[in-house]
């Protein structure tokens, strides 16, 4: 058609599916980057799971203050992330299953007050 394979096309289609993965973000930042990120999305968690990290991840960022809010295609997007988070995190769990036990929960840090 284009010259664009199934296999560009599904290269691409990961990568955009990818990009805003929580188990990405955990797996591939340091904790003190999850952390900050975490915080300036004002959540409530203080820690975060290692294990099923992704899912945690984007638990925590929709456990925000109520101006966080999200439109519902956000919300769909967090769903749907989270699915695949789930996926990921099980194929990484016996690595975040060693990270859990060495390391335990990740800290966020004291809870954000308005």
């Amino acid at each position: 058609m284009f010259g664009v394979t199934k296999k560009h096309a599904l290269t691409a289609v990961s990568v955009i599916l990818l990009s805003g993965c929580g188990s990405l973000t955990v797996l591939t930042n340091s904790d003190q980057d999850v952390a900050e990120n975490l915080k300036k999305q004002k959540t409530y968690c203080t820690s975060l799971l290692r294990v099923s990290g992704g899912v945690s991840y984007n638990l925590c960022k929709l456990h925000s203050y109520p101006e966080r809010n999200y439109i519902d295609w956000y919300l769909a997007f967090y769903f749907f992330d989270t699915a695949l988070s789930a996926v990921t995190d099980t194929v990484v769990l016996p690595y975040s299953i060693y990270l859990q036990v060495e390391e335990g929960n990740m800290p966020i840090g004291a809870q954000v007050r308005r």
